[in-house]
């Protein structure tokens, strides 16, 4: 795997083809510097299979998850290191495996995306959708920000005692 993306369809000489080279590709030549681009994932792009297939998609143990990445031309000591860096906070091996091929598959490629089309003279836009649950709502406030205005940005007019 070569994590630039999964599952691309080059699909130029099928009727009505609209994919005519690799996204990266398309992105890294500057031939669409002019349009800004908004590039998503989601944060648990893989947890679908946790919940749904957990029994075809569970490796059983976090080595197994080592020996995936490492299976990818990645050596082994760098395989472990990144995974370990998803082996907290309780995860089982099926999360880990999620949280880790997330990255891997979907986050990081979205990220060259928006670097390769920002070094071509672009506007690039990374944009992660994630769980709310734990947070709290905040209320909408108004803060007036023009120059001479109560609640302005930058430094205030100091009063009193500093």
């Amino acid at each position: 795997m070569d994590n630039q993306s999964l599952g691309v369809v080059l699909d130029a000489g099928q009727p009505g083809g609209v994919v005519h080279a690799h996204p990266l590709d398309v992105l890294a030549s500057g031939s669409h510097r002019n349009i800004d681009v908004l590039l998503s994932t989601a944060g648990d792009e893989m947890g679908w299979w946790v919940a749904n297939d957990h029994d075809r998609f569970d490796p059983h143990t976090v080595e197994r998850v080592i020996d995936e990445f490492a299976g990818w031309r990645i050596p082994r000591s760098r395989a472990r290191k990144i995974v370990d860096l998803y082996d907290r906070g309780g995860r089982t091996p099926a999360e880990v495996r999620a949280a880790s091929l997330t990255d891997y598959i979907f986050t990081l490629p979205a990220a060259r995306g928006a670097l390769a089309h920002a070094t071509a003279g672009g506007t690039a836009h990374l944009l992660m959708i994630g769980p709310a649950e734990e947070r709290r709502p905040r209320r909408a406030r108004h803060r007036d920000v023009r120059p001479g205005r109560p609640g302005k940005a930058g430094p205030q007019p100091r009063t009193g005692r500093p």
